[in-house]
């Protein structure tokens, strides 16, 4: 399965200011996978080590010495790999040994000519103590995106139209149902690489659902590698709740809903300093992805958000439905009941693409009883979002916020199934287009500025 990601992982490569490379992600995105493809496309070879074995004998090899030509000597050794210029050495579950963490700093400083590429599991390398900041490149990994899905697919038609778009213009019909029809599949499964793997070659929708029960496990499993400030249990409580929290009308994230696994009070309401580290934790080694409600749209973002009110999304759409007990047809089933679930999913799966892109600086806006979904800083704009996961399109909050804000804006973005139009000043993207946002709101801008 072809991963985009390996176009950053080019250029880096390609780079003359080039830092050992770590790569963050959640578990089970393929990361092991892309860094010995990586190895196996564009190196004349590669050594491999990884610090998540038992017995691994190579711990001394970091620890009795900071020369990394002398470390990568000893260690072409015992991988019996020679040692070339055009050698990647790649560093798997690097936070599991502190003193290999330290050595980027010496490979860094005293080797810059050594192709080194790190990659942590769930715990998240830049957690660990020792580490060398400053002396590392980051590259963070997702979950397959939609135009991943595709091209796993073999539907390289519509990633070919997708990556053609240069004006904004409606979608012809026939890709637009095609899209959508794939889209719907998409959201279904979700990203992971072993689900998509199952259902794209073996064509196996049923033991692909049932590997997004594996993946989960997997999830559940690693929350016990963690950091001493964060509780296992806390993890669980919080990664059990996001589906019920993104489902509410709102979909704020509220402690006071979190269902704690107590047998005397299941019912027990949480504080939230209870689980600050929990939240945090899970953010920063790329399990979930928090929103905060910003104060005032201006730049930067950061500065004007407000720590205590979020919302909670998960890194990979497929993984939520799952979580939301929800059958492999809910998108086809006509109940009131699950439309809040579909457009938690809706969003998610937009949140998702955005990180995917690179567009990390995210947050919400909240007046009262009006929400704009999303606000996306992009260079020197904040862009307001709206999503819809139908063909409706009301703005009510939209028009609450351009009242206060309108001078600042301008562009707004809504993402709907409705066609690629700009009406004015608002540039609807089809949901199925949701990974050219970026590529997309520069066109629009283009088009607006030329008026």
């Amino acid at each position: 399965m072809e991963r985009l990601i390996m176009n950053r992982l080019v250029e880096w490569k390609n780079s003359s200011e080039r830092k050992p490379l770590v790569i963050r992600g959640a578990r089970q995105i393929g990361k092991t996978w892309i860094m010995q493809e990586f190895g196996k496309r564009y190196f004349t070879n590669t050594v491999y080590v990884n610090f998540d074995v038992p017995n691994r004998q190579y711990d001394d090899f970091f620890a009795y010495t900071i020369d990394p030509h002398t470390i990568i000597k000893n260690l072409a050794i015992l991988c019996r790999e020679p040692v070339t210029p055009d050698t990647l050495f790649i560093f798997d579950e690097i936070q599991t040994c502190n003193n290999a963490l330290n050595s980027l700093k010496y490979f860094c400083e005293d080797a810059p000519e050594i192709y080194v590429v790190a990659a942590g599991s769930l715990q998240g390398a830049e957690l660990s103590a020792g580490f060398p900041v400053g002396k590392v490149d980051f590259l963070d990994m997702w979950p397959m995106s939609f135009e991943e899905f595709l091209l796993a697919n073999g539907s390289t038609n519509l990633v070919h139209y997708m990556n053609g778009i240069d004006k904004i213009e409606p979608v012809p019909q026939f890709f637009a149902d095609d899209f959508i029809d794939k889209l719907k599949i998409y959201l279904t499964f979700g990203g992971m690489p072993e689900p998509v793997r199952f259902l794209t070659e073996n064509q196996d929708p049923v033991r692909a659902d049932n590997e997004i029960d594996n993946v989960l496990s997997g999830f559940q499993s690693d929350f016990g590698k963690h950091n001493d400030k964060v509780n296992y249990e806390k993890i669980m409580n919080v990664w059990r709740s996001i589906p019920e929290q993104l489902a509410k009308e709102y979909n704020r994230f509220s402690y006071k809903d979190i269902k704690e696994n107590n047998p005397n009070n299941p019912k027990e309401s949480s504080r939230s300093r209870e689980y600050y580290y929990a939240i945090d934790w899970m953010s920063r080694v790329n399990d979930i992805k928090t929103l905060h409600r910003i104060k005032v749209p201006f730049l930067p973002l950061e500065r004007f958000r407000d720590e205590f009110i979020f919302k909670i999304y998960m890194c990979d759409v497929g993984l939520l439905r799952k979580m939301s007990r929800l059958d492999m047809s809910f998108l086809s089933a006509n109940l009131k009941l699950i439309d809040n679930y579909k457009g938690a999913m809706t969003e998610n799966y937009v949140i998702q693409s955005l990180l995917c892109q690179g567009l990390k600086d995210l947050g919400y806006w909240k007046d009262g009883s009006y929400d704009v979904d999303v606000l996306i800083q992009r260079k020197n704009d904040i862009i307001p979002v709206e999503i819809k996961s139908g063909t409706d399109d009301s703005k009510p909050s939209l028009k609450v916020y351009l009242k206060s804000y309108e001078n600042f804006t301008k562009l707004i973005v809504r993402y709907s199934l409705l066609n690629l139009k700009l009406n004015g000043k608002i540039l609807n993207i089809p949901l199925y287009l949701a990974d050219k946002t970026d590529k997309l709101i520069g066109l629009a801008l283009d088009e607006l500025n030329s008026k």
